[in-house]
């Protein structure tokens, strides 16, 4: 938890100053430490310590950038009452990641509430691997065309027919890379 928060305060800065070049970067020098520290501890037989640092140890590099890099610091008096007025619209985008994450979260326990009970558990296995080679094939090339496209439709926001657009092919390519991995994943 205490370098969780600053690094979240970090890769949110990040984000929002559209430096994915710099977050990137962070990241992978977060993913080097901590596999370096999960395997050294793990060679050297401290198997759950080398779970914990390893993922302790992964926001190291955003609390550096953070402390160091950034020049950033809290305002002078930052923990008195605020007009918190001026924060609509950030608590609006706040709340809707916030339903996002748990509607994401909750498709979990869905699953195991109602798939057991109706399709059971081999069925579940076939699943779960049909996924899994759907993450591996389809599921990578998403992601990496997600990440590529998605930075721009900020940069377009204030010029509402070029944003229009953007999200237009954005939302095709994701399509026409989703629905062949939906017709892959139900045929498995």
């Amino acid at each position: 938890l205490i370098l969780s928060w600053p690094m979240q305060i970090r890769l949110n800065m990040l984000k929002r100053a559209l430096d994915f070049r710099r977050l990137r970067l962070l990241q992978v020098a977060g993913t080097t430490i901590s596999i370096a520290v999960s395997l050294t501890l793990g060679l050297l037989g401290k198997g759950a310590y080398a779970i914990v640092l390893s993922n302790a140890l992964a926001g190291v590099p955003f609390v550096i950038d953070l402390a160091l890099f950034s020049e950033w610091k809290p305002p002078r008096g930052w923990w008195k009452w605020r007009d918190w007025s001026g924060y609509r619209q950030s608590t609006s985008f706040g709340m809707q990641v916030a339903i996002t994450g748990l509607f994401y979260a909750s498709r979990g326990a869905m699953e195991g509430a109602i798939l057991p009970g109706s399709v059971g558990f081999t069925a579940i296995g076939l699943m779960g691997r049909a996924l899994a080679l759907y993450r591996l094939t389809f599921g990578r090339i998403a992601t990496a065309i997600n990440e590529t496209i998605y930075p721009l439709l900020p940069q377009s926001s204030a010029d509402l027919p070029m944003y229009h657009r953007r999200v237009g092919i954005f939302l095709q390519a994701v399509f026409f890379l989703t629905i062949p991995g939906a017709v892959f994943v139900g045929i498995e």
